[in-house]
């Protein structure tokens, strides 16, 4: 199964899925259902906290810029398939929104927190690497 499709069946058996502060997997719901779905959890749990993040984000981001029910379909489509660059979009967008930007999005943006250090991680080697090729 699915990230998406694991958590449709907590929810369709009353098991409600949320991220917490800590960045794992909180749920709510009757100890039976929760015993039936915990398997799933603990098998995908990375995959899942991917999940959650993204429906946090995107519902987040969604709401203020007003998009459909095909962008939702992108979206989720984007995760499956590039699921860091998406997540680093929906970040940047989100600090964009923060920041008052309306979704229009600077530099300072996709450096914001968690994607900032990837991408400097990124330039640092990048550098290395280039200064090598000219010598």
């Amino acid at each position: 199964m699915n990230p998406a499709q694991i958590i449709e069946k907590a929810k369709s058996l009353g098991v409600s899925l949320h991220l917490t502060e800590k960045q794992s997997i909180g749920f709510k719901g009757e100890v039976k259902s929760i015993n039936e779905v915990m398997p799933l959890l603990q098998a995908h749990k990375a995959e899942l906290i991917l999940w959650l993040e993204f429906y946090e984000l995107y519902a987040y981001v969604a709401i203020k810029s007003d998009w459909v029910d095909a962008d939702t379909q992108q979206w989720r489509k984007d995760l499956a398939e590039q699921p860091e660059l998406t997540m680093e979009c929906l970040r940047a967008l989100k600090h964009s929104w923060d920041r008052g930007g309306y979704g229009c999005l600077t530099q300072a943006d996709w450096l914001s927190g968690e994607t900032y250090f990837k991408t400097e991680r990124s330039l640092s080697n990048s550098a290395t690497n280039f200064s090598q090729m000219s010598n």
